[in-house]
């Protein structure tokens, strides 16, 4: 089936691949690393589900995440979906950021050599507002449900434009078009000041260039004081 206002995350770990293979050396390492991907998608569902609270979910079905190793995609669905995920955005870098920082510690403490050849972990956010199609396939335990769309893969390469600027977040015009539709007007001027134009990019596999934006962080505490 065919879903529309689907706003689009994709969040990616920097380095983790060089981290992963350094620490299955040595005994203990791996869980290290494990637990840091696991705290960081509860994360991801914790914050959600905390919005869904504040902006009631009437969308017929739940948002949906896919883990892929070092990241995942989060499909946040509703007509305010843009908001929400900014938001949740604007939230949850704050706490991969944390738990980033004392993953990086706790390497210092428990394996101090290992920690000196690596390139510290750190992550990218990419964004984008469109449609998906659910899919439903077969699996070893049963029936599983997957999604696809163009939406999805312009997100993932707007993720990747983060390898290239000194921001963690970036997200589409289109999708900064429909927050701007949802932020009330009286409240607008007090949100400009996150976005900063990052001109057009040429996105891989896709003939249009698209119009980028830096997301920057403390947006999320701003709404709470818009009042």
């Amino acid at each position: 089936m065919i879903e529309k206002d689907n706003t689009i995350v994709v969040f990616d770990i920097r380095n983790f691949s060089a981290h992963r293979y350094q620490l299955g050396q040595v005994s203990g390492g791996g869980t290290l690393l494990t637990n840091l991907v696991i705290s960081i998608l509860n994360d991801a569902i914790e914050i959600l589900n905390l919005k869904d609270e504040e902006f009631v979910h009437t969308h017929p079905k739940p948002h949906f995440l896919n883990h892929t190793g070092d990241g995942f995609v989060l499909i946040v669905r509703g007509k305010r979906s843009p908001l929400v995920a900014l938001l949740w955005i604007s939230e949850f870098r704050v706490r991969a950021n944390s738990k980033i920082k004392d993953y990086q510690r706790n390497m210092k403490l428990k394996f101090p050599e290992i920690e000196k050849k690596l390139p510290k972990l750190d992550f990218g956010i990419g964004a984008h507002f469109g449609t998906v199609v659910d899919i439903k396939f077969h699996n070893f335990t049963g029936q599983n449900v997957g999604v696809l769309g163009s939406s999805i893969n312009v997100a993932s390469r707007v993720e990747q434009t983060t390898k290239e600027h000194p921001y963690r977040v970036i997200v589409t015009k289109f999708l900064l078009d429909r927050v701007i539709e949802i932020i009330p007007k009286k409240h607008l001027a007090k949100f400009n000041g996150f976005w900063t134009d990052l001109d057009k990019h040429c996105l891989r596999g896709f003939d249009k260039p698209r119009r980028l934006y830096a997301f920057k962080p403390g947006f999320h505490k701003a709404w709470m004081c818009k009042d």
